[in-house]
């Protein structure tokens, strides 16, 4: 089974937020040091099995070593990973609630867990998640990656301004995440500000010329400018990416 993730988990992933577990002592008298090392060990196997898209066999090895050591936060979160991919989002919440009992500083979990709250309409949840993730986190892309979650979370509840402020502090950690140059245009847009969208709008398409959101939303905004020539040709832009990204999932299988 493939993986696919979204741009921002994707962002999130790659900036190997996590470090390993380094003491081979146990906190908890049942757990033996062959035991947590050997934990250690399966959850290191079990990121190499789901980077290669293994997904079933990844969790098996996360269960085994939340088996052998419940102390490990890695194995809790790692599996809840794996839960949230499959949608199984109440075992992911378990998961990541699990981790963060062990490890009170670790921000993807919170990040991740924050994320599923909002998602569930636990907005005052969410938002603690993510205030939890920007203490602990160090460094600037996750720090960035929090702020655009609070701004998408912002958004859901309806309240463009704040969620605009929040892709903004995200963009001044960031200046080349383009989802949140994107984000912060369509919240300006619902607060009828599109002399502001637009700049946020063409700096995201010079990030990534591909973006095909970026490309419908200029249309939008060039609409609301009444540059309606501009307005078309960026639809039909948005409209040729997308044709281009649905024949290579078709190609793909996918």
């Amino acid at each position: 089974m493939g993986v696919a993730l979204d741009s921002v988990r994707t962002r999130l992933v790659g900036a190997a937020l996590l470090a390993a577990l380094a003491s081979v002592g146990c906190s908890n008298d049942e757990i033996t040091p062959r035991d947590h090392a050997n934990a250690l060990l399966l959850v290191a196997s079990g990121v190499r099995l789901a980077e290669a898209g293994d997904l079933d066999s990844a969790a098996s090895k996360f269960i085994r070593a939340g088996e052998l050591d419940s102390t490990n936060a890695d194995a809790h979160y790692r599996l809840a990973m794996v839960r949230e991919y499959e949608a199984d989002y109440a075992s992911a919440v378990t998961g990541y609630e699990r981790a963060l009992r062990q490890d009170s500083t670790h921000a993807a979990a919170h990040l991740n867990v924050g994320q599923l709250y909002g998602r569930q309409g636990s907005y005052d949840d969410a938002f603690g998640h993510f205030e939890a993730a920007l203490r602990h986190a160090q460094e600037q892309e996750i720090r960035a990656v929090c702020h655009y979650c609070m701004g998408m979370t912002w958004g859901i509840r309806g309240d463009a301004a704040q969620a605009a402020e929040a892709y903004d502090r995200a963009i001044q950690l960031d200046s080349a995440f383009a989802r949140a140059h994107v984000a912060k245009a369509q919240e300006l847009l619902r607060l009828e500000r599109p002399d502001e969208a637009l700049p946020a709008l063409l700096r995201a398409i010079e990030i990534d010329p591909g973006l095909s959101v970026a490309h419908s939303n200029l249309a939008s905004c060039y609409r609301a400018l009444e540059r309606f020539d501009e307005a078309s040709a960026a639809e039909d832009t948005a409209a040729a990416l997308r044709e281009r990204r649905e024949q290579r999932l078709l190609d793909l299988g996918l």
